[in-house]
């Protein structure tokens, strides 16, 4: 008998404690981030950075929301990254909240902001960083770990989270 009981008790223990109203696909303790998708796109100007004509840069671009009408940001800083260097990254223009927004980047501006002068072969990334609603920061190039541009949002028809300048 009281080994059935000891039976029985331990049934009804796992049964009460092993199930929760909590238990649907995504769990009520796990917060979801509604993050925007931009989309930043060459706009006429220079394809390229000139080294014969450095003064004559002007490589102009848009930033945008890739759904318009969908999720807004609170914010986005437009960031320049050189040469592929995700701990070389400066702010270009920052608490962007009105989009689509122009840019026009000029060669005085590259080397404002690294404080180096252009040479061959650099490459400049512009990309964005979203700070949303509930104020978490993704940034277009994370020190460590995956920028939001590298999941599957990539793959969407239109979609384009970094623009590069090449110097030649």
């Amino acid at each position: 008998m009281r080994k059935n009981l000891f039976y029985l008790s331990l049934i009804i223990a796992l049964i009460s404690t092993g199930c929760t109203k909590d238990d649907g696909a995504v769990r009520r303790n796990i917060l979801i981030d509604a993050v925007p998708q931009p989309k930043i796109a060459k706009n006429g100007g220079s394809t390229n950075i000139s080294m014969a004509n450095l003064a004559g840069f002007a490589g102009k671009f848009d930033v945008s929301l890739l759904y318009p009408n969908d999720i807004k940001p609170l914010k986005m800083d437009i960031v320049i990254r050189k040469n592929a260097n995700n701990t070389n990254i400066k702010v270009y223009q920052a608490g962007v909240k009105v989009f689509p927004t122009s840019f026009t980047l000029t060669a005085a501006d590259i080397v404002t902001l690294f404080g180096t002068a252009i040479v061959a072969g650099d490459t400049y990334d512009i990309g964005v960083d979203i700070y949303t609603l509930s104020g978490n920061k993704y940034e277009a190039f994370p020190v460590v770990g995956v920028a939001y541009g590298n999941t599957g949002v990539a793959n969407q028809p239109g979609f384009s989270v970094t623009i590069r300048y090449t110097a030649g």
